[in-house]
């Protein structure tokens, strides 16, 4: 369904939303990232491939570590939102190595969102962006499970030349980790108790982390061992 969500973009770039709920219909969300084989043409938003493995769609273990480069997609997506209210928005930044030929490098960004507001140096490390659709994004995810909102933000096409990792980080212009709903409601998920900023690892031993797995919405990791299972754990 269309939302008026125009109205308030030029208050989105430095404001936020029209208002900002504590504990609001998206507060378990969480914005996580993907990684995929490259596609053999520039890379669509479309090309999202989560429902060929629904039960399953998201990396825990980092990517192997090759002899020489290796270029992988990685995807922005915002996961476990309200299935009432929807989502419509959100802000985020990310965190890299970002010496050039060194850990990973983005060599490009697709936004898959209908308005985006990146920071000058997006995306390079240290950098932020802001999202938004006009439509209200109620896609679901998961089958068998509670019913939540997802959608893509975007997509990077990154180049691996060693160990790394890429992680989702509050965005610097703001200092704050925000998705918002279809009624332009914020929710700040920022310093919620399990993190909901993702990280891909790259030629790596340990695992990635992504609130939003299958496990983590049927339950959630209630104990420290399940909590090392999601994040740094050695394998």
């Amino acid at each position: 369904m269309k939302r008026a969500l125009l109205g308030v973009v030029f208050a989105c770039t430095t404001l936020g939303f029209a208002s900002v709920a504590l504990a609001g219909e998206n507060a378990n969300a969480a914005i996580s990232l993907h990684i995929t084989k490259p596609t053999s043409k520039a890379v669509q938003c479309s090309s999202f491939s989560y429902r060929n493995d629904p039960t399953g769609p998201f990396d825990l273990k980092g990517t192997p570590c090759t002899h020489g480069v290796a270029n992988f997609d990685v995807w922005v997506v915002v996961c476990n939102g309200s299935d009432s209210v929807g989502l419509a928005g959100a802000e985020f930044g990310i965190e890299y190595d970002g010496a050039t030929g060194s850990g990973v490098d983005i060599t490009s960004w697709r936004s898959c969102a209908d308005l985006e507001f990146p920071q000058d140096d997006w995306p390079q490390s240290g950098s932020g962006n802001l999202v938004t659709w006009a439509d209200c994004q109620l896609t679901d995810l998961f089958q068998n499970l509670p019913k939540t909102a997802f959608c893509v933000a975007g997509v990077f096409e990154v180049t691996s030349y060693g160990g790394d990792q890429l992680s989702i980080t509050p965005r610097p212009v703001s200092g704050r980790l925000k998705v918002a709903d279809c009624n332009a409601v914020e929710d700040d998920i920022t310093d919620a108790v399990v993190s909901r900023m993702g990280i891909v690892t790259f030629c790596s031993n340990r695992h990635g982390y992504n609130y939003c797995s299958k496990s983590t919405l049927s339950g959630g990791p209630t104990t420290w061992g399940n909590l090392k299972n999601l994040y740094g754990h050695d394998q």
